[in-house]
């Protein structure tokens, strides 16, 4: 071999030894990318990129498409495998103005199947310039949707393409393009679009449907930040109103858009909108929600918009939240704070349009709603089966004089007042406000709940919350007002919505005595059967099944057991059999479900368990996310507790004359509360005596027997939140 073939030979092998250390080099810095089928934003990266922010540079001309790879797999006529949400129909502006928010604009792109290891990367071009990459989409959760918020304050005017590519790893799928306008810049002739950012439901998220008593259809509630107007030189006059609309359209073809509603911007920017279906639309059909902002009230000139991908689901009110739960040391003769009732669902968002009642009771017969208006929700006396309003409270003083309704009782005893929220419900908040006035100082109990039959009657099954209100004695306490005329007198300042120190169990001093605590109206009755057309329970969105919780007994006594049981049901027998179902309890009282017990389902995605609650209580069941198997929660049960009274008089057949005592204990210990003695009496039971209850919660009558044969009993009067009031058993005494 001549000198020169073994320098060539050796120049080859040093050649080929270069290009495996190289490529060995490039594996370890990008595993899992193949050479010649990179996408082009991938290939300066060496690996998809999570940041939103453009690449400016670098992007190669042409199509795009990676280089060398597979062509995109063919879809039905129609049908893309990827497909622009935002921008899409209900608007094409771009614009970089503060939407309250932030300054970026959001897209949004939805895949129609979401391939093994997906990757989703935007690009722009304007004109025949090259494409350039704004960045790799990130996955919102395990859903179809990607997004990024892109940050456009240095793009230009003008019209751009917008390109969504959808990558298996790193072969192309599909690819979808779009026309946008950027109206960036502002000027004196020309102001910067106005814009809008959707604030929930959140991308990719449930959007829960409710649908009123007596309505026809369905509606949800989108929360929008919009932008305000500039300073001068601007023209800019801010956004002035907010479009809202839905699509029903599936993933991978161009979204049809229907106007659901509008409101003019908050002066805040902050705007919950109604979004109200057409009659024939099925809520579980909707695919996506999107908001406009527009500076005229005609909404004749479109601004920039938002678009999120939802997930639907059946609203039901599972909870009402208190705020504030208790006032303390609120002045007779003044109006208590402002309290806000929020109606919440099973996954805790709020329910607008829910039908709403109060009760109140206490401290005397004087006890008055505010009127509606001002700081109070508009509402009326109830209007089915309840005796004839009576004059409320202007706890403003501006002229007011709305009406409350009442539960008469025996003369001498506070009768409950009882107001509704209007046909319309709950705001768009999910809030229902109401203040209450009394002359006198003692405790008042409220509570709400939803009157989801409109039958102005509370029952076992209707989502409620308690509060109270202890008052102080007054310096000048108003006179009690007849049902013809307004309360004398005025409040004195005006209510705050903050409360006022923390909950008090008694009213504060003086030497006036407290009445009675007595229980909350009428007791609350069974369901009727729910109304045709409600809503049902219902799984999380997006998930392959449902679970349900019932009690054997809705109402006992405590000491007892009571069965809790339910079933998963699913179209994937792996996500119904032997599944971890956890038992979450909401102690009535208080706001929040906890962990309670934890089980298991059988064969047949069943489970059951047995306790003996000492409190009132809702209990809710849930089926934790579990592999393929997404969480599933339950409408909650109610289960009501009736406190334990005994009673053991110390003689049955006493001579005429002797002193018997009726001795008794009330379980679990209500220390200080009141117990009443009381007798038969024809049909009727009159109060014979009032004794409160030692630390051991005990208590303690003595009576004469002067009389013939008499029957007892001894009650405690409801006087908390997670218990019903609790009777004795009947004892019979028969003097010799």
């Amino acid at each position: 071999m001549s000198p020169t073939e073994t320098k060539r030979q050796r120049n080859a092998a040093r050649a080929m030894i270069a290009c495996f250390v190289l490529f060995a080099m490039v594996a370890v810095a990008a595993p899992g990318i193949s050479f010649g089928q990179m996408p082009a934003a991938l290939q300066t990266t060496g690996s998809p990129s999570g940041s939103a922010t453009p690449s400016g540079s670098g992007s190669p001309s042409g199509s795009g498409s990676p280089s060398g790879s597979a062509s995109p797999s063919p879809s039905p006529t129609g049908i893309k495998g990827i497909q622009w949400l935002n921008p899409s129909g209900h608007s094409r502006v771009i614009s970089a103005k503060n939407d309250g928010t932030d300054t970026t604009y959001h897209l949004v792109a939805v895949a129609r199947e979401v391939p093994p290891n997906p990757v989703v990367e935007f690009k722009y071009q304007q004109g025949s310039n090259n494409e350039v990459s704004i960045g790799i989409a990130p996955r919102v959760g395990e859903t179809d949707t990607f997004d990024i918020n892109w940050n456009i304050s240095t793009l230009s005017e003008g019209s751009y393409t917008l390109k969504a590519i959808l990558y298996s790893g790193t072969v192309e799928v599909d690819r979808d393009e779009i026309n946008a306008t950027v109206n960036n810049a502002d000027s004196l002739n020309d102001p910067q679009a106005e814009t809008v950012e959707i604030t929930a439901p959140p991308n990719g998220s449930a959007a829960g449907f409710f649908r009123p008593p007596g309505a026809t259809a369905f509606h949800t509630i989108v929360d929008v930040t919009s932008s305000a107007a500039l300073a001068p030189p601007s023209t800019s006059t801010g956004t002035a109103t907010v479009n809202v609309s839905y699509t029903k359209t599936p993933p991978g073809q161009e979204p049809a858009w229907t106007a659901c509603g509008s409101s003019s911007r908050a002066s805040d920017g902050k705007n919950s909108i109604r979004c109200v279906l057409a009659a024939a639309d099925d809520p579980s059909t909707v695919t996506g929600v999107a908001a406009v902002a527009s500076p005229t009230a005609a909404q004749l000139v479109p601004g920039s918009g938002d678009a999120h991908r939802v997930f639907p689901y059946l609203q039901e009110p599972t909870s009402i939240r208190i705020e504030p739960a208790a006032q303390a040391d609120k002045p007779g003769g003044a109006c208590a704070d402002v309290v806000t009732a929020t109606v919440l669902d099973q996954n805790g968002a709020k329910v607008a349009g829910a039908l709403v009642d109060v009760h109140a009771k206490g401290p005397t017969d004087a006890l008055l709603f505010d009127d509606s208006g001002n700081n109070s929700s508009s509402h009326q006396p109830p209007d089915k089966a309840h005796t004839g309003p009576e004059t409320a409270r202007d706890c403003e003083g501006t002229g007011g004089g709305g009406t409350q309704g009442q539960h008469e009782y025996a003369p001498g005893n506070p009768d409950t007042k009882h107001i509704e929220s209007l046909p319309a419900g709950t705001s768009n908040l999910g809030q229902f406000r109401f203040q209450l006035f009394s002359p006198d100082q003692g405790r008042t109990e409220f509570a709400v709940w939803n009157d989801r039959d409109d039958d102005d009657q509370w029952c076992t099954e209707e989502a409620s919350g308690r509060g109270s209100i202890s008052w102080t004695p007054s310096g000048s306490p108003s006179p009690t007002p007849s049902g013809s005329g307004s309360p004398s007198g005025s409040p004195s300042g005006s209510p705050s919505g903050s409360p006022s120190g923390s909950p008090s169990g008694s009213p504060g001093g003086g030497s006036t005595p407290t009445p009675e605590p007595t229980e909350l109206g009428p007791e609350v009755t069974q369901c009727a059967p729910r109304p045709s057309g409600s809503p049902t329970p219902t799984q999380t969105p997006g998930s392959n099944r449902s679970i349900t919780v019932e009690a054997d007994k809705n109402r006992m006594r405590v000491g007892g057991t009571v069965t809790l049981s339910g079933q998963i049901q699913s179209d994937n027998p792996e996500c119904q059999d032997d599944e971890v179902v956890e038992i979450r309890r909401r102690v009535h009282g208080t706001n929040e479900f906890r962990e309670f017990r934890t089980t298991a389902t059988d064969q047949n995605g069943s489970y059951s368990i047995e306790t003996r609650p000492r409190n009132s209580a809702d209990y809710q069941a849930v089926a934790p996310a579990n592999g393929p198997c997404d969480e599933a929660s339950s409408s909650a049960t109610a289960v009501l507790i009736r406190v334990k009274v005994g009673l053991t008089p110390s003689q049955a057949r006493p001579f005429r004359g002797a002193t018997i005592r009726i001795l008794g204990k009330v379980t679990p210990n209500h220390k200080g509360d009141k117990v009443v003695l009381q007798r038969k009496k024809g049909t009727r039971w009159v109060r014979v005596q009032r004794d409160q209850l030692n630390h051991r919660s005990r208590y303690r009558f003595v009576v004469e027997a002067d009389f013939n044969r008499r029957t007892f009993r001894v009650i405690w009067p409801k006087q908390d939140d997670d218990h019903i009031k609790g009777f004795s058993r009947k004892a019979t005494i028969n003097p010799r």
